[in-house]
């Protein structure tokens, strides 16, 4: 009986590929089963609460996200992060809640995936450790404070523009801003802002209303860094609400 070279290498390589398939989701389930493990052993021992998922969610996008989840990620006309990418391909997880100082704060590992000029340079989707303060008093009105130029990917949101920083600290020229009211947004991004921000390696900062998030881009938090980033989240949002008393 002879056997056709080419049908049996159609079938070996595709062999190749499920393996590869398969063990790139099995290396993704369990990469987020030890991170998972980890987070909550550190909530444990700080005592805020750790809200369980679906560990599938990582392998199968389609799997429904808890009802906060569901949540934050309906407020897409609200905050630019969650804008960003195909709308059924937002994700939320890990998601740690507490108070930190006398401050309410939500704590998440959030995923976005884009098309096109959208799609993030990995190909494998974005994901940064996102912290969501309260603020304890006054409010905010909406910005987004990134390192970098314009992203192509970017959409402004209904109201926002782009504003330029009246300063002369070098922050000022090495990030994006914009927002839906210039004056106040400037007035809270002062030069003793930016000089706290310089030494913060990198981080993206939005705000509206009663909530500021901090994150860096594309950045997930270690586990044993989390109360570090708590501590200069809450830095942060106290120095901001110095500039609006």
């Amino acid at each position: 009986m002879t056997v056709d070279i080419s049908l049996l290498l159609f079938l070996v390589c595709l062999i190749g590929i499920l393996g590869m398939v398969l063990l790139v989701m099995l290396y993704g389930y369990i990469t987020a089963s030890l991170r998972s493990t980890a987070l909550r052993q550190k909530v444990d021992a700080l005592g805020f609460h750790y809200e369980s998922y679906n560990l599938l969610q990582h392998i199968l996008p389609g799997i429904k996200q808890t009802e906060k989840a569901r949540e934050l990620l309906a407020e897409p006309h609200l905050f630019p992060l969650f804008a960003l990418g195909e709308p059924h391909r937002r994700q939320i997880y890990n998601l740690i809640s507490g108070i930190y100082q006398g401050v309410n704060f939500l704590l998440f590992d959030h995923v976005w995936y884009g098309v096109g000029k959208a799609k993030p340079r990995s190909g494998k989707g974005a994901r940064q450790t996102v912290l969501r303060l309260e603020l304890p008093h006054g409010s905010l009105p909406g910005f987004c404070f990134r390192p970098g130029s314009k992203p192509v990917f970017y959409r402004f949101l209904p109201g926002f523009t782009e504003i330029s920083l009246e300063s002369t600290h070098p922050l000022a020229s090495r990030y994006w801003l914009q927002g839906d009211n210039p004056e106040q947004v400037r007035a809270i991004f002062n030069d003793e802002v930016l000089e706290w921000l310089a030494k913060a390696d990198w981080l993206s900062v939005e705000g509206r209303g009663e909530f500021l998030f901090i994150y860096r881009r594309p950045h997930l938090m270690p586990a044993h860094q989390m109360e570090t980033f708590l501590q200069q989240g809450v830095q942060l949002l106290q120095l901001i609400e110095k500039q609006g008393s």
